[in-house]
């Protein structure tokens, strides 16, 4: 399930569609209502576009199509961006191809960075979901970029250990 919020479309005087000259795209506004409704009711994939002339503060927007043909879609085909916060359990996609588990210590909005801590198999229980720290020291703080968090690790805290 999504939600979202309901655009109009804009109709002329003689109740045609307001079309955008430059790109042919229909002009919408938003109509201050809430909607929800199952990925498969996607017909068309859009982008929204502010009025040009009043970008600050726009009263309606130009549809783009990026040219998306592949429907319907899945929950797979909505992405939504994912924003760590401290204290967060996250799941980090390295240069390896591998997927870790990491708390992510600081973030920094600007660069959109984060300072983590890996956390990897307990070696005292191997492939019993149990993830304990990866190293203590200066060097165990790593730097990651946003890019790389695929989202919230699965799991809760026992003590000091992260079970999945």
């Amino acid at each position: 399930m999504l939600r979202g919020e309901l655009y109009s479309a804009i109709e002329n005087d003689e109740g045609m569609l307001e079309i955008y000259c430059y790109n042919a795209g229909m002009l919408v506004v938003p109509s201050n209502r809430q909607v929800v409704f199952r990925t498969e009711s996607i017909l068309r994939k859009i982008m929204l576009y502010p009025d040009p002339e009043n970008l600050e503060s726009p009263g309606h927007f130009i549809t783009i199509d990026p040219m998306q043909k592949r429907l319907p879609f899945s929950d797979a085909d909505v992405i939504v961006p994912f924003y760590p916060q401290c204290d967060d359990m996250i799941v980090v996609s390295c240069a390896d191809d591998n997927d870790y588990i990491a708390k992510v210590v600081s973030v920094h909005e600007g660069p959109k960075t984060a300072k983590v801590f890996f956390y990897v198999d307990d070696h005292q229980n191997p492939g019993a979901g149990r993830c304990v720290q990866e190293s203590y020291g200066h060097g165990s703080l790593h730097l990651i970029q946003w890019n790389c968090v695929k989202g919230l690790a699965n799991g809760h805290w026992e003590g000091n250990v992260w079970k999945q």
